[in-house]
């Protein structure tokens, strides 16, 4: 857990799964599964993939966040607020009441609910 100009930035020991929280309002403002760029390398989704996955480091910076991972992988993230967010967004991200459905889905339901957009500026990685 780190405090940055846009919130809280909150990540579990071993999680692939980068938070950004508001202190004021306690909600979530950003759900994010940083995994999601590791699949841009072709890099195959297993039990070892999810291990290096995982958030080592945060370093929160003016309207961005450098994220380290267990794999020595460092990336970049620009952090845009929306304007206004989606009338059809609610004020704090829920777990859907389907448990059914999966954890992937789940998360995919909290990233179009939170109260802001992440971007990859640049990514650098060990093994490059």
């Amino acid at each position: 857990m780190v405090i940055g100009e846009q919130g809280v930035w909150i990540t579990l020991r071993g999680s692939s799964i980068l938070q950004l929280w508001d202190p004021h309002s306690l909600t979530c403002r950003l759900l994010y599964d940083i995994r999601d760029n590791y699949n841009m390398r072709g890099a195959k989704v297993d039990e070892t993939y999810t291990n290096h996955a995982r958030i080592t480091c945060v370093l929160p910076m003016e309207n961005s966040a450098v994220v380290g991972t267990a794999d020595g992988t460092f990336i970049i993230y620009d952090v845009v607020a929306r304007k206004s967010p989606s009338p059809s967004a609610p004020s704090s991200p829920r777990p859907p009441s389907n448990t059914e459905s999966g954890h992937a889905k789940q998360i995919q339901e909290r990233l179009q609910a939170c109260n802001a957009q992440i971007s990859i500026l640049y990514s650098v990685n060990s093994e490059a």
